[in-house]
């Protein structure tokens, strides 16, 4: 046999193998993938190498399709740590996926609103996932609920009562990735008082977004983001949005009658801009009340790609 056909024997064992361990698993007969171990061992794939370039010419070809099937029935009969840590599951779709506890859950936080706050700085870095902001109840300043994957995010909170003026700050240790995100890997919600004027800046990998800002005083909303789903309700009190990001799908959604000017720059742009009565003027899209209403909305959008529909309510 000769070393072309011995090729394809290895890689005809690993795929039937990886196809096999994916239907156990959605039958349950295999009930835990820590998908995380293969990160951690991924040296023995320079080892099977090594192996293959020493062996493929010789009688002993056999020994590395051999220890390939032993090694990947160790893996996922007998990963390391399964029995002794405590799992959280996650279902969303087609397989259950699991991560240590200890790695992962729901953190829960909320301060009451029993304190004038004349300005809510508000920043958050969202490694990637699922992100929801919008208006919540009247006796919470704000609440959270952050479903984490790997590590607990960390939330600092602070309110001066000389000048009323309130900061939040939540972040989750780790790196983001900027083009791509597992549904499983994070999801928040925020929801924020609506009395009170609010800036917000977030800065997130990539990951589907809903702002739905339009009951809250939103003053200026500033997004650094990943590639992306991204939705936009404003309200008539906002006065300034920046978007840069990866590739994005952007939904904005404006309050009929006000004065939006829209500024984009990216290689690949679609946008419904003039079909929805906007005009083009020395760079900018403008409705025709932009110079004469009171209420005006500044919007820049840099994206690389976009698809940029708009809609007033």
């Amino acid at each position: 046999m000769n070393r072309d056909n011995h090729s394809q024997i290895i890689i005809g064992i690993i795929l039937i193998s990886i196809g096999v361990l994916f239907l156990l698993n959605t039958f349950s007969i295999i009930p835990v993938i820590d998908w995380s171990i293969f990160l951690k061992y991924w040296p023995l794939i320079l080892i099977f190498l090594g192996l293959n370039i020493i062996l493929r010419r010789t009688w002993l070809w056999w020994l590395v399709p051999l220890l390939l099937i032993i090694t990947i029935l160790i893996f996922f009969f007998f990963q390391p740590g399964i029995g002794q840590i405590d799992y959280y599951k996650y279902n969303r779709g087609l397989f259950d996926f699991y991560s240590p506890k200890d790695r992962s859950g729901v953190y829960n936080y909320s301060v009451d609103y029993d304190r004038p706050v004349d300005i809510f700085d508000i920043k958050l870095s969202f490694p990637s996932g699922e992100l929801t902001v919008s208006s919540g109840s009247e006796n919470d300043l704000f609440s959270a609920e952050l479903e984490y994957f790997s590590r607990k995010p960390i939330i600092k909170y602070n309110l001066n009562d000389n000048n009323k003026q309130a900061s939040l700050n939540i972040s989750q240790p780790g790196k983001s990735n900027p083009f791509n995100y597992s549904r499983l890997a994070n999801k928040w919600s925020l929801l924020f008082n609506d009395d009170m004027p609010i800036k917000l800046l977030i800065n997130s990998g990539a990951g589907e977004f809903k702002l739905r800002l339009l009951d809250l005083m939103v003053q200026e909303v500033v997004l650094n983001l990943g590639a992306g789903d991204l939705e936009v309700e404003l309200g008539s009190k906002t006065r300034y949005l920046e978007l840069n990001s990866g590739a994005a799908d952007v939904d904005l959604s404006l309050p009929e009658g006000i004065g939006v000017r829209i500024k984009t720059t990216g290689i690949v742009n679609n946008n419904n801009f003039i079909e929805k009565g906007l005009q083009k003027e020395a760079g900018f899209y403008l409705t025709k009340n932009y110079d004469t209403t009171v209420h005006k909305l500044d919007i820049k959008i840099t994206s690389p790609a976009s698809d940029i529909k708009l809609d007033f309510y």
